[in-house]
């Protein structure tokens, strides 16, 4: 990595400049390899057979073909903001420190970047090359183990700004490396924990659907509802996107933002568009499942924990092995989001093992 003297010689190039380029090198290194999402029921599987407490047939054979494909450079098995979340509630630092060990090991040090920094760069990714035609990189989703939570670096410092830019970017580079067993260990778990506000928001959307639920016609209004509140929230963490139009704005009949809305709404119905924009995509769908064909289920803080684990499982990677509940959901004869993103989705030990084999002789 360049010292803070080399960066100090480039203040021309930004942190933004210098994260987008750490990202394209990282997604570089990663080309040919399958991206093989794991929930934490997996990662707990993979630590217990480890530690001796599990000695089924079918959880050591698992666990050995994610090694060894591991370890032949064929997979890797990347973690996103919901596997950190939910390691860091494990009962003790013990197992936490265990888990996190075999994260660093398996992950090749990969994380998913969480929704919030997804889901607007693939929105403004589809509408500026669909509308405007520019050609634009497909923005990576990946990123280091050490910005899980998303990009961090030290902002609004007394330094000059040559020298704040050049202290972002070193910053950047050494955690660029840290081990998440390293950040584990530091951490305090309560800190993640936070089971009142994960209640709050279930309660929310609850109650929202609730409230709703009366005037719900068909799966396909309810999904168009949920699309239309989706591409909302993309276009608010995009405003240049407004500026864009600005001049164009007089001859409209909506307000720019509203364009930018209203096309993407119509781009989340197309399948190819689709799989352009998957974090949202994901999202709305599951929304959209939830309140039509679960609509007499209560949705738990660990529905919504599911659900980004599906978002970034999703959105990056070939491969998702979960649980039972979200696999039949990501399967829904409704609407497969497993078929539309072309991602092999499994809760079962057998399907996963046939599938880790295929990958070894391929």
């Amino acid at each position: 990595m360049p010292t803070l003297e080399e960066h100090l010689d480039r203040p021309e190039i930004t942190i933004e400049e210098h994260i987008a380029a750490c990202a394209q090198a990282l997604a570089s290194s990663l080309v040919g390899k399958v991206a093989v999402y794991l929930d934490v029921r997996f990662w707990v599987v993979i630590r217990e057979v480890r530690d001796g407490v599990r000695t089924g047939a079918m959880d050591r054979k698992l666990v050995h073909h994610l090694e060894a494909l591991v370890e032949r450079g064929r997979i890797f098995c990347p973690i996103a903001e919901p596997t950190f979340s939910e390691l860091m509630k494990q009962g003790n630092l013990g197992q936490r420190v265990r888990t996190a060990e075999i994260v660093d090991e398996l992950s090749g040090g990969v994380s998913l970047l969480p929704d919030i920094v997804r889901m607007p760069a693939e929105a403004e990714h589809l509408l500026l090359r669909r509308l405007l035609h520019r050609q634009m990189p497909q923005p990576s989703p990946w990123t280091r183990l050490s910005f899980v939570l998303g990009n961090m670096y030290p902002a609004e410092t007394a330094f000059s700004p040559d020298d704040e830019n050049a202290i972002q970017k070193t910053v950047y580079d050494r955690l660029w490396d840290a081990r998440l067993v390293d950040i584990v260990a530091a951490l305090d778990s309560e800190a993640y924990s936070r089971p009142d506000e994960r209640q709050a928001e279930a309660d929310k959307l609850n109650a929202a659907n609730a409230l709703h639920r009366g005037s719900m016609e068909s799966f396909d209004s309810v999904l168009d509802q949920e699309f239309q509140g989706v591409a909302q929230t993309c276009v608010e963490f995009l405003p240049q996107l407004s500026a864009i139009l600005a001049p164009f704005e007089a001859s409209m009949p909506l307000e720019p933002w509203k364009m930018w809305a209203s096309a993407l709404k119509a781009m989340l119905r197309d399948e190819e568009a689709a799989r352009q924009v998957p974090t949202a995509h994901v999202h709305a769908a599951i929304h959209a499942l939830f309140r039509w064909e679960y609509r007499d289920k209560m949705i738990t803080p660990n529905d919504l924990v599911d659900f980004r684990h599906a978002a970034a499982a999703l959105s990056g990677c070939d491969a998702l092995l979960t649980e039972a509940g979200l696999c039949r959901t990501l399967k829904h004869r409704r609407l497969s989001l497993q078929k539309i993103h072309r991602r092999f989705v499994t809760s079962d030990l057998d399907e996963a093992i046939t599938y880790l084999r295929e990958i070894r002789h391929r």
